[in-house]
């Protein structure tokens, strides 16, 4: 199977083998003008291996589209006589390279590192939520079983994510440990400087105040790490999964702190010292109350990681904003799939932060289109609106600003002029010229 990849400013965004099954399918099912009906697509889809494809095995499901819905729309589709009745009077058409883009948008919005088949039917969701419901197929359960499915069982995500939790926090952990190298041979060289010599308690007491700082980043970095791994695998910010995290790094500094008088003699080559260096240690209150703060630390960072998941802190952003254009509006002004495009560009600018954006674009656009004033401008604008949404859903270094700046240039004079629009665009024109970066 040739490789798929999204293509972007930036470089290719690789699929996974079950995205470019779907991909492949669907462009086997391309007509001369390189447009994929949307039933003909869908039974495409379907027709993949089990194996091969969670969309097949959703799509497949009676809670998705059920068996006699599925059989009408192929009947329909073989153009069986008799059947034409099977199918929606209005036909929908789509274009996999505008598909692939929206698929592309929604895993950069979830910071993923490739497309998976969710994000191709979350976006198909976005995109054309009516059609899919007029053939018979539940837009929201194809993208929960789909989720279920290409996630795996919980056991096998956790075990994975842990995998990939321990490797980042070594990382971190490493270079933690090079700069207080770095920091302690300079902190060595500036006492000897002034006369301190390995049996300087000074001395001692410098380094072991940097060691003690490694292990309050080393415990932040390890924070920092498990709410990373929550955005993946929520389920690691549950009770259990947190007091184990919370053992294992509890265990960490334990073992760091008993190890302590090694890591000084070996930064001050005197390991006769040994035991004045343990004995320093031990006989001061200064340390045993710095690891009874860390250990405190780690227990405040579990039970925010806890309280943030409960507040659903790391739950995908669900795209709650979209613009309501009246369906007669929407013919009269030949807007065709441009309401749909930009509400799946919001909810990808949702997912990154940009509800207050979002909100703006909505109120203009809705705004525009009742402004009978602008005449023919209305769709043109709602156009330029649509790709300014579109652009800024996309993460920073694949945005096109000067295209924006073109189109905010291009229609600022003509909104400021309309008397039912200038005072919502005046609100949101400082918004993205700040969210693009616009002088």
């Amino acid at each position: 199977m040739e490789a798929v990849a999204a293509i972007s400013e930036k470089g290719p965004l690789p699929f996974n083998a079950g995205a470019a099954a779907v991909i492949e399918a669907l462009k086997a099912v391309e007509d001369e003008k390189e447009t994929v009906w949307l039933h003909r697509g869908l039974l495409a889809i379907a027709d993949l291996s089990q194996l091969t494809s969670v969309s097949a095995r959703a799509l497949r499901s009676n809670l998705v589209w059920n068996e006699s819905s599925r059989s009408q729309t192929r009947q329909g589709a073989n153009g069986k006589p008799g059947s034409q009745y099977f199918l929606p009077r209005g036909l929908v058409g789509l274009s996999v390279s505008n598909l692939l883009s929206k698929a592309e948008a929604v895993a950069d919005a979830t910071f993923s590192g490739q497309v998976g088949e969710l994000h191709i039917v979350t976006a198909l969701v976005q995109w054309m939520p009516n059609a899919l419901r007029e053939l018979g197929v539940n837009p929201e359960q194809l993208i929960a079983e789909v989720a279920a499915m290409e996630k795996g069982p919980i056991e096998d995500r956790i075990k994975k994510a842990l995998e990939l939790e321990v490797h980042q926090f070594a990382k971190a952990a490493d270079k933690l440990a090079d700069d207080v190298s770095q920091k302690s041979l300079q902190t060595r060289s500036q006492f000897t400087l002034h006369g301190h010599g390995s049996v300087s308690t000074p001395l001692w007491g410098a380094l072991i105040r940097l060691e003690f700082d490694r292990l309050e980043q080393l415990v932040q970095e390890a924070a920092n790490v498990r709410r990373e791994t929550c955005k993946k695998v929520q389920e690691l910010g549950s009770p259990g999964q947190l007091a184990q995290w919370r053992n294992r790094l509890q265990g960490r500094v334990d073992s760091e702190f008993a190890t302590l008088h090694l890591r000084i003699v070996g930064l001050v080559g005197g390991a006769q010292y040994e035991n004045e260096v343990r004995k320093f240690i031990l006989d001061r209150s200064e340390w045993s109350s710095r690891l009874s703060k860390i250990k405190g630390a780690v227990d405040r960072e579990a039970e925010m990681i806890s309280r943030e998941v409960s507040l659903g802190v790391y739950e995908p952003a669900k795209p709650t904003i979209t613009v309501n254009i009246s369906g007669g509006i929407v013919g009269a002004l030949n807007l065709g799939t441009v309401v749909g495009d930009m509400n799946t560009a919001m909810g990808s600018l949702q997912a990154r932060g940009g509800e207050e954006l979002a909100q703006a674009l909505k109120r203009l656009t809705e705004a525009v289109v009742k402004a009978e004033e602008l005449g023919e401008q209305r769709r043109e604008i709602v156009e330029a609106l649509a790709l300014v949404t579109e652009q800024a859903a996309l993460s920073p270094e694949h945005r096109k600003v000067g295209v924006v700046n073109a189109l905010l240039t291009r229609w600022q004079p003509v909104l400021v002029a309309a008397s039912s629009v200038a005072e919502v665009w005046t609100a949101l024109h400082p918004l993205l010229t700040t969210w693009f970066g616009i002088p």
